[in-house]
């Protein structure tokens, strides 16, 4: 089936990415308008950290504290809430009454909510932009040429773009927001190593049934994992972070060592026809200006101008993957 004809599949993907977008823009607009605490707890809701002078402290709490009761309510009633419940958070000035337990004593305080800073709602609307620019050049690529790569790398900027759009208000169900976002960030960084392990050919036993399994497989086990999160939440609630980092940093690893894999293997004109060149080179462009955004953040004293937003630069990637993808089509059919 040729999904260029395929108007229904065409505006499924348009109205998918329209509604994830309106979604992330409202969290963003959410996030800047919410108040700010030093709020962390560990899975079982102790208290991990409680610095001197911030809110936790200032309310009279201390690390190691036990929370038991978010204003009133016990914790046991309070559904698929997230680690910090999002959707019991208030405005900057406002207080939330929290009771936690301390050698078998109740201590009860109110945690008052501060101004987000600066920083934290620009790395939000950086964050945004990165991931739902990987929808749209998706989205783009796949409308323009519909291959089967422009496909993938649509359902990639999909799956992001759940990420993006789970930072939204989602009431007593913002747990399991927290969790399908996620499941789908996970999902992205899969399909980026599947992207670069097809384009612009197949790499040697990388399409098989198998090797799709063992790509997949990781996936599923987290999904597992999160299901017993929620399951016995609040005792397992956010136990597998560890779970979540280290198969996100697999993924990405498989998908730079295959680009590098085809980068190295493929002759110097065939680099540059097949689109994996652009590619190559978005990429390196949107690591060089992270890096000198990291190392502004290092070494504040440089001040480069601008550099709080260089991060942005790694919506080059998408932009140079859509190209590179469009090369490779416009190509074969040039050839045909």
């Amino acid at each position: 089936m040729d999904t260029r004809t395929n108007g229904r599949v065409q505006a499924l993907f348009v109205a998918a990415s329209l509604t994830f977008t309106a979604l992330a823009v409202l969290g963003v607009v959410q996030s800047r308008k919410a108040g700010y605490t030093d709020a962390l707890f560990e899975p079982n809701y102790v208290i991990a950290h409680a610095p001197e002078g911030g809110p936790l402290a200032e309310a009279g709490f201390q690390a190691g504290d036990s929370v038991v009761a978010v204003e009133g309510i016990p914790l046991v009633e309070l559904g698929m809430y997230s680690r910090w419940p999002r959707s019991l958070s208030r405005g900057p000035g406002e207080s939330l009454r929290m009771t936690a337990l301390r050698q078998g004593q109740e201590v009860s305080g109110d945690v008052v909510f501060r101004e987000r800073p600066a920083g934290a709602w620009k790395a939000n609307f950086g964050a945004a932009v990165v991931l739902l620019s990987f929808l749209w050049f998706g989205v783009w690529a796949f409308l323009s040429v519909g291959t089967e790569a422009a496909r993938l790398l649509a359902l990639l900027g999909l799956a992001l773009s759940v990420e993006a759009a789970g930072g939204f208000q989602a009431g007593s169900w913002s747990g399991v927001v927290d969790h399908v976002k996620v499941a789908c960030g996970v999902l992205g960084t899969l399909l980026l190593a599947r992207f670069f392990l097809l384009f612009p050919a197949p790499k040697r036993r990388s399409s098989g049934r198998v090797a799709t399994g063992l790509l997949f497989l990781p996936w599923l086990f987290l999904l597992g994992c999160l299901g017993v999160e929620l399951a016995f939440h609040p005792r397992y609630y956010n136990s597998f972070g560890g779970v979540i980092g280290l198969e996100m940093l697999g993924y990405v690893l498989l998908a730079l060592g295959a680009m590098i894999h085809t980068a190295v293997t493929l002759p110097r004109q065939e680099r540059r026809d097949s689109g994996i060149g652009i590619i190559l080179l978005g990429t390196g462009a949107a690591v060089a200006l992270t890096l000198v955004a990291a190392v502004d953040f290092f070494l504040p004293a440089l001040a480069i101008p601008g550099s709080g937003w260089l991060a942005l630069g790694f919506a080059l990637i998408p932009l140079s993957m859509a190209l590179g993808v469009r090369k490779a089509a416009l190509r074969e059919v040039g050839s045909s």
